[in-house]
Parts: C-alpha cells; structure tokens; sequence
C-alpha cells in the first residue's frame, strides 16, 4: 500500500485516538498526545462526514472532559491544531 504523508499522518492520528478511546473506556486517564489524538481524530471525522467548520470545532471541543485527563494535560494542551478537508476545501 502507498500512502501518501498526509494519508500517513492521518492513521497514525486515527490509530493513537483509537489507543485513546480504549484507555479512556477503561478508565486510565489520558496524556497528551492521547488526547490531541482523539481532539484532532474527532474534527476530521466530522469534517470526513460532510460536516461544516463550526460542527467540527464544536465536537472537538467537546470530546474530552478535564476529568478524563491527566491533571498536567489541561495546562500543556492549550490548543490543538489538525488540518481537516471539509466539502469547501481545507482548513
């Protein structure tokens, strides 16, 4: 299989946000990247889906909750940045 990076990047996304949802089932509290991963997962889901801007931003935003986290997360994860292709190109 070829992948381009983009592609590449994309599932390594998707496979780190999937270790996230698991652990998250379990109860472990998530780290940083784990919780990066499933914020950025879930807006490219939504944008993937034929969703608008603001419905990702939204569902990103509300994936997580501080009690799911590690307690440094909140403090180290200020913003998360991912580039989603929505129907009108990407942002």
């Amino acid at each position: 299989m070829h992948l381009t990076e983009t592609e590449h990047d994309r599932l390594l996304v998707f496979l780190a946000a999937e270790l996230a949802r698991r652990r998250r089932v379990d109860g472990v509290l998530l780290n940083v990247p784990e919780a990066t991963a499933l914020v950025a997962d879930t807006v490219c889901e939504v944008a993937r889906r034929g969703g608008r801007h603001a419905e990702a931003v939204a569902a990103g935003r509300a994936v997580l909750r501080v009690e799911e986290l590690m307690p440094e997360v909140p403090h180290v994860v200020r913003r998360v940045a991912v580039e989603a292709v929505f129907a009108d190109g990407s942002r």
